[in-house]
């Protein structure tokens, strides 16, 4: 729900059609014998279409990453085009004018597709999730299609199982953009180098919550919005007035620009305030405790080689791909990181590992919360499709946790639960630039960012090309 977005709508569209107007010299690529490419060479347009029977945040990550890839098409510069030059690559590292607009440019429209993935992909699936079929989706919000239906919906459940279902909703959008950070690493871990593409949608994820957080006032949690209904009748009818909310919108028009005003589209000040009336205590959450625990994303390593690599080995030198360092002890690789999550009892830290041997690369990650009467644990990973015969390839995904039971009655009563999680992907190559997947598996009931809440199987299939 970011409405500050709207204001560079424009801009993006005209920057888009300067930009595309620069001119760009057309040259044959150069191909190196070694099988190494060096840092002006093309890499394979890497693109996976998924969808499962969710249409999950995952699907989301997946059709923002592929559009991206086909946008990258465009750009001479990147390499991609099989009859186009890259940038020469500068022996002195320099400024480069067009380089620079083009890094306008690819920074916008990975805003918008950020964007478009944090209102569908994010609030959206957990509306979807908790119950609602019918969303309205604007650029900057994603809603039930009308307040009645949200009054209906609410009726039918305790006020602490509506809250835990309000929660889920507003942390939908910083959780869908933190998914699409975590698939970006992977890309980084499966090719061991960056490119503008994956970098500029890995940093767009992170910062989505990072500076979500620290945009926001503190103290302000008392502008967080009583009922999800109050912002359906301001889009459905913005010219009634605003009482209800705050003593100084009480004589103003109830439409989405008075709402952003005085906070009330904000996720975190909403997050915030509900956390703190699911248990019943004002002390539970306070903004400025999300701000905190938020700089831990600053912490992962993939955090800082993305901004080295766009603002030194892209800009001043060229480079359309970068090789990062990891850490080495024979074959194996390896980088930690930190990083904070929202869930729906309250605020995660974790540990992540990146691993990287021969053709294997994964994740590994430990998870801990502290909560009012409660603590959570988590440990699990996932890994990138490996080659076990011929032209077949297995991956999967486990998670294992002990966490607060979901939509109870009593949330400060109930008793932590374990739960676990285990997916499997598999790959066949049809041929040398095109694959099938497929992913199955189960999961129980509870809260593992980007899956379905409750338990169910998990199925979905997909396409990957590589150009």
């Amino acid at each position: 729900m970011q409405y500050n977005f709207l204001h560079f709508k424009r801009f993006w569209i005209i920057g888009m059609l300067l930009v595309n107007a620069l001119p760009c010299d057309a040259h044959q690529l150069s191909h190196k014998t070694d099988g190494k490419p060096d840092a002006t060479e093309r890499l394979p347009v890497y693109s996976t279409l998924y969808f499962d029977h969710h249409f999950s945040t995952l699907t989301g990550v997946s059709v923002s990453h592929s559009l991206m890839e086909g946008y990258s098409l465009l750009w001479p510069h990147q390499g991609y085009l099989a009859h186009t030059r890259p940038y020469k690559q500068d022996s002195t590292p320099s400024l480069d004018i067009e380089r620079l607009a083009h890094m306008c440019v690819d920074f916008c429209v990975s805003g918008i597709a950020s964007i478009a993935n944090h209102e569908i992909f994010g609030h959206g699936f957990r509306l979807r999730e908790i119950g609602f079929n019918k969303i309205k989706y604007g650029i900057f919000y994603a809603v039930p299609n009308s307040a009645t239906q949200i009054m209906s919906f609410k009726k039918k459940l305790s006020p602490k199982v509506f809250v835990q279902k309000e929660i889920i909703a507003h942390m939908g959008g910083i959780e869908s953009s933190q998914v699409m950070a975590q698939q970006m690493t992977l890309q980084y871990l499966r090719q061991q180098r960056i490119v503008p593409i994956q970098a500029w949608l890995f940093l767009q994820g992170v910062l989505d919550g990072i500076l979500y957080t620290l945009i926001t006032p503190t103290g302000d949690e008392k502008h967080a919005l009583k009922d999800i209904s109050v912002l359906v009748r301001a889009i459905d009818y913005p010219d009634q007035k605003s009482s209800g909310l705050h003593e100084a919108s009480s004589n103003r028009p109830l439409n989405l620009k008075t709402l952003y005003e005085e906070g009330y589209l904000n996720d975190i000040n909403n997050y915030v305030a509900k956390i703190n009336e699911l248990y019943d205590d004002s002390k539970a959450l306070s903004v400025r405790q999300m701000q905190k625990a938020f700089l831990l994303n600053f912490l992962d390593p993939f955090w800082g080689y993305a901004w080295y690599f766009l603002a030194f080995e892209y800009l001043f030198k060229g480079s359309v791909h970068w090789q990062y360092p990891m850490i080495s002890v024979g074959k194996l690789q390896y980088l930690p990181g930190l990083r904070c999550i929202m869930t729906p009892y309250g605020l995660e830290k974790q540990l992540v590992n990146y691993i990287r041997y021969n053709d294997v690369s994964a994740q590994v990650l430990v998870s801990y919360g502290q909560h009012p009467k409660h603590q959570s644990y988590g440990i699990g990973g996932q890994c990138n499709a490996v080659p076990i015969y011929t032209d077949w390839a297995l991956g999967g995904r486990f998670y294992l946790w002990k966490q607060p039971q979901l939509f109870s009655k009593y949330p400060t009563n109930t008793s932590s639960k374990l739960g676990v999680m285990l997916t499997l992907r598999g790959e066949y190559t049809l041929t040398q630039n095109f694959r099938i997947m497929s992913r199955l598996g189960y999961k129980t009931q509870g809260y593992v960012q980007g899956e379905p809440l409750g338990t169910s199987f998990i199925f979905g299939m997909g396409l990957q090309l590589y150009l």
